[in-house]
């Protein structure tokens, strides 16, 4: 239950018990985008490519941005950038949920894409 009150949390960016009667729709659309882009990356995506697709959803709009990032090699200079990252991160612990910690790297995604 802790992982369907989060991911409702995530994609409405509303707690459950603050839902209103649109909400539930928003959501309903919500997962079935989600499906759709996972049904297009399962019937698209070929098994000698490694690649990630991501797609932001904008709950009030109903926009959505696809991006494909393909995996690429880092050089020792982004892989000392991502152990400090990933350090940080770890550093806070259990003070900031794993929710928040996916959101907050979601964010700093958006603001690279």
């Amino acid at each position: 239950t802790e992982f369907a009150y989060g991911f409702a949390k995530m994609v409405t960016h509303i707690r459950p018990e603050d839902w209103l009667d649109d909400t539930l729709e928003n959501f309903k659309d919500s997962l079935k985008q989600f499906k759709q882009v996972d049904k297009e990356y399962s019937s698209s995506s070929n098994p000698s490519s490694s690649s990630i697709k991501l797609a932001f959803c904008d709950s009030t709009s109903k926009n959505t941005k696809e991006v494909v990032i393909y995996d690429s090699e880092i050089s020792d200079l982004g892989n000392i950038l991502q152990a400090h990252v990933e350090s940080a991160i770890s550093n806070f612990g259990n003070a900031i949920s794993p929710i928040e910690k996916r959101q907050i790297l979601i964010n700093i995604l958006k603001k690279l894409i």
